[in-house]
């Protein structure tokens, strides 16, 4: 099993254990991040900050989408100001910031690369998934999960749609692999 995360700063590659290096400045950077960010959640209602190996993600769900901008923009002015050199990417009410710069399609490329996949699947519901499905190549597939614009050449409504998408592929792959069988 092959799992990223932290959009590809937490790597678990096979039996390996999950790896994540960050450097002393990085660790300090994170440090300053964490005390920022907490400082702005607390003086927004209902702002949470999610703890990250390589950052945070300030979510602003369940604010008026004014408060939720207001949360947004101190974080923002608080982070250019206070610390250089931080990554953010804007998702669905969320707000991430990281102290390593990198990305879903850069995880999802050493991803493949680790597996020698001559092929690959992608569904990604956010708009930090837009990274992995840029870096797809000719004969994988992207689906994009829910509402919103996105490069992926497919779309599905929901998560159940995405369990009734893996249902029908994972038929038709072995459909298609018993009747190679059958002919060799």
């Amino acid at each position: 099993m092959l799992l990223s995360g932290s959009h590809g700063v937490e790597l678990k590659l096979d039996t390996g254990a999950i790896t994540i290096d960050l450097r002393d400045a990085e660790q300090l950077k994170l440090a300053q991040l964490t005390r920022v960010l907490d400082e702005v959640a607390a003086a927004h209602e209902v702002v949470g900050v999610e703890r990250k190996p390589a950052g945070l993600a300030l979510h602003t769900r369940g604010l008026t989408s004014s408060a939720a901008a207001a949360a947004q923009l101190a974080a923002r002015e608080r982070v250019g100001a206070e610390l250089g050199g931080i990554t953010m990417r804007t998702g669905k009410s969320v707000l991430e910031f990281s102290v390593r710069s990198t990305n879903k399609g850069e995880s999802f490329t050493r991803l493949r690369q680790h597996a020698g996949a001559t092929a690959a699947i992608y569904l990604g519901d956010d708009v930090t998934d837009e990274d992995a499905f840029a870096a797809l190549e000719s004969g994988d597939l992207g689906v994009k999960v829910g509402q919103g614009k996105s490069i992926a050449a497919y779309r599905v409504r929901n998560p159940d749609d995405v369990a009734d998408l893996l249902e029908r592929l994972a038929t038709a792959r072995e459909a298609a692999t018993d009747g190679a069988s059958r002919w060799q």
